[in-house]
């Protein structure tokens, strides 16, 4: 797993944050478990498995990057310009995309300007 930091001069892109790093990010008692099932990541609200947005292969938790689009991107085809690449990207992003399901569009103001 990643410890989160800024992969900007890293060549590997498998060191890109993944959906299993970000859930034992926000829940480090997952590191404790022996296994981890769908339900630890849907207690979380993240997706267990999918399909990467770019050459569609299957992805679980543990070779999925989230996207800059918002959708997963597998660790294969992953890179800074396309994934999310540390902790606090992962979690703006998650909160814009909650606010907007809430009904809060921070784009249309201008609070962080």
């Amino acid at each position: 797993m990643t410890d989160g930091k800024e992969i900007d001069n890293v060549e590997r892109w498998d060191c890109l944050p993944t959906v299993l790093d970000f859930a034992c990010h926000i829940n480090p008692d997952l590191r404790k478990k022996e296994r981890l099932n769908g339900e630890d990541f849907a207690d979380l609200n993240l997706p267990f498995w999918g399909g990467c947005a770019i050459c569609e292969a299957s992805i679980a938790a543990y070779n999925a990057c989230f996207g800059r689009h918002g959708y997963l991107i597998g660790t294969c085809c992953a890179d800074k310009e396309n994934a999310l690449t540390n902790m606090l990207e992962i979690q703006a992003d998650r909160a814009k995309a909650e606010n907007k399901e809430n009904g809060i569009d921070y784009e249309d103001h201008d609070y962080f300007a």
